[in-house]
C-alpha cells in the first residue's frame, strides 16, 4: 500500500499474506484486517478506529520497520508463541510522531497465551492521591499523565514470565532512575490499584532506568493488564531500608543458605523470607526481626532446611512498623540429587485432576504417593504395589483438587521425588 493520499481498506474477511505499508498519508481500516505472514511498516500511520489490525504470525521478526512515522493508531492483535523472542507492539493514539507509544514484550516461555490485544489510551479513572506503591528505592507519587497501555491476552499465562518495555516518547519531565513501570487490572477505577505486579526493576543505572535508554523496563511479570509509567521524582520518600544484597546459595540437597545485608533501616519491624516453586505463588518460610532504626551495615542469615528438589525461588519481604512492605529481588537456586526413584512424566499436565505417573528407576516393591498443596498440606496419600523398574500409576484426583498448582511426591522409603502438577 503505497502513495501519498489516504487509502481506506475494506477486507471483507479476506487476509493479506505479506503487507507493506508505505503511504505518507496513512491507511484507514473500514473493518478488521488480518496479516498472516510479514507486516512491514515502512511509512504511514495505520488508523484502525474501532477495528483491529490482526497479525497471526507468531514469528517475532515478521513485524519490521515500525517507528514514529509508521505505527498502528488504534488496536493491534499480535499472536505469540512460547519462546524467548521480543515482540514489538508499535501502537499509538494519534497520527503524529508524538503519538507513537511503542511497547515491547520480552517473552520468557509464556504458556497459555495465544495472542495479545494492545492499544494506548489516555490516563483514566485515576487519582494520584490514592496511590500507595513503593519501588526502586522510593515512593511512587504519581502516574505520568501521558497515557497508558492496555495489553490483554486471550487467556492469562499458566506458565512462564515476561518483561515489558514501554517507550518514553512524549513522557516528559522524568528523571533518571526515578521512573518505573506499574500495572493494574484493566477494569480498575482507582489509583490505589497500581502496583509492581510482582515484577522486577533493574538496579540503579541499569537497563530501563535511564532516560537515554528510551524506555522503562520491568521483567519477571506473569499476568497482563493496564500499564503506565509511575514517577517518584516528585518528592518520593526513601524506603524503610536500603538493601545492599540478597543472595541464596545451595549448601546441600537439604539446605539453602539465605544472606542479606542492609545499609540503612528506618522503622524496620521484620523481614519475611518467602519461597516459590514457579516464581508466582509464594509461601512464607520464616520471619526475622529487623534492627528497627540503624545507619550501620547489618548482616542477616537464615537457612531453608527443606528445599524442594529442582528449582526454588526466594524473595525477601520487608515490613515497616506501620504495616507497609516492599520486596527484594528474586533469587533462584536448583537442588540436584541422585535418586533411586524418579518420575519421568506426569501426563496430562496441565489436567483436570486425573493423571498418570510414569515412574522408572526403583527396585522397591512399594511406592508411596502424596499430593501436597503449595503450603505443604497433604491432600492425598496412598501406597501402591509396584513390580520392576517401569511402573504406571493412575491417580483420580478431579473430585479432590480444585484449579491451581500442586506437588506430587513419590517415595520408595529410601529417597523421594517431587513434581509439579497444574490443575485447570
Amino acid at each position: 500500500l503505497s502513495g501519498n493520499s489516504l487509502q481506506q481498506i475494506t477486507s471483507n474477511g479476506a487476509s493479506f499474506y505479506q503487507l507493506v505499508v508505505n503511504n505518507s498519508a496513512g491507511i484507514r481500516l473500514i473493518d478488521d484486517l488480518t496479516v498472516t505472514d510479514a507486516l512491514t511498516l515502512t511509512n504511514g500511520i495505520v488508523s484502525t478506529g474501532a477495528n483491529t489490525l490482526i497479525m497471526t504470525s507468531t514469528t517475532a521478526a515478521d513485524l519490521t520497520a515500525y517507528g514514529p512515522t509508521a505505527f498502528i493508531n488504534g488496536n493491534l492483535r499480535r499472536y505469540i508463541a512460547s519462546n524467548t523472542s521480543t515482540y514489538a507492539l508499535p501502537v499509538g493514539n494519534g497520527t503524529s510522531s508524538a503519538n507513537y507509544k511503542l511497547a515491547q514484550l520480552n517473552n520468557n516461555l509464556l504458556v497459555g497465551v495465544s495472542y495479545l490485544d494492545v492499544h494506548f489510551k489516555s490516563l483514566q479513572n485515576h487519582n494520584d492521591q490514592e496511590m500507595n506503591v513503593s519501588d526502586g528505592g522510593m515512593a511512587i507519587t504519581r502516574m505520568h499523565p501521558s497515557g497508558t497501555w492496555v495489553i490483554e491476552p486471550n487467556a492469562q499465562p499458566i506458565l512462564g514470565t515476561y518483561g515489558v518495555q514501554l517507550s518514553l516518547n512524549g513522557f516528559n519531565g522524568l528523571t533518571d532512575n526515578e521512573f518505573v513501570v506499574l500495572k493494574r487490572p484493566v477494569s480498575s477505577t482507582s489509583g490505589a490499584d497500581w502496583s509492581t505486579g510482582g515484577g522486577l526493576l533493574n538496579i540503579v543505572n541499569g537497563l530501563g532506568r535511564l532516560l537515554s535508554d528510551g524506555f522503562a523496563l520491568r521483567s519477571g511479570l506473569s499476568s497482563f493488564s493496564e500499564f503506565g509509567i509511575g514517577d517518584g521524582s516528585g518528592g518520593g520518600a526513601p524506603l524503610p531500608i536500603e538493601l545492599l544484597s540478597f543472595n541464596a546459595k545451595v549448601i546441600s540437597t537439604e539446605q539453602v543458605q539465605l544472606d542479606w545485608s542492609t545499609a540503612v533501616e528506618i522503622n524496620n519491624e521484620h523481614f519475611t523470607v518467602e519461597r516459590s516453586l514457579d516464581g508466582k505463588t509464594w509461601d512464607e518460610l520464616f520471619q526475622i526481626e529487623g534492627a528497627g532504626n540503624s545507619n550501620i551495615q547489618n548482616d542477616y542469615q537464615a537457612f531453608d532446611m527443606q528445599p524442594y528438589q529442582g528449582i526454588n525461588y526466594y524473595r525477601l519481604k520487608q515490613t515497616d512498623t506501620d504495616g507497609s512492605f516492599t520486596y527484594s529481588n528474586i533469587e533462584m537456586v536448583e537442588i540436584k540429587e541422585t535418586r533411586t526413584v524418579f518420575v519421568t512424566n506426569i501426563y496430562p499436565n496441565p489436567s483436570r485432576g486425573d493423571v498418570n505417573l510414569k515412574i522408572v528407576g526403583t527396585d522397591a516393591t512399594e511406592l508411596q504417593v502424596v499430593v501436597f498443596d503449595l503450603y505443604g498440606k497433604s491432600l492425598f496419600a496412598k501406597t501402591y504395589q509396584v513390580d520392576g523398574y517401569n511402573n504406571l500409576i493412575q491417580l483420580s484426583l478431579s473430585d479432590l483438587l480444585s484449579a491451581g498448582n500442586y506437588l506430587i511426591q513419590v517415595s520408595n522409603g529410601k529417597s523421594k521425588d517431587k513434581q509439579q502438577l497444574i490443575v485447570q
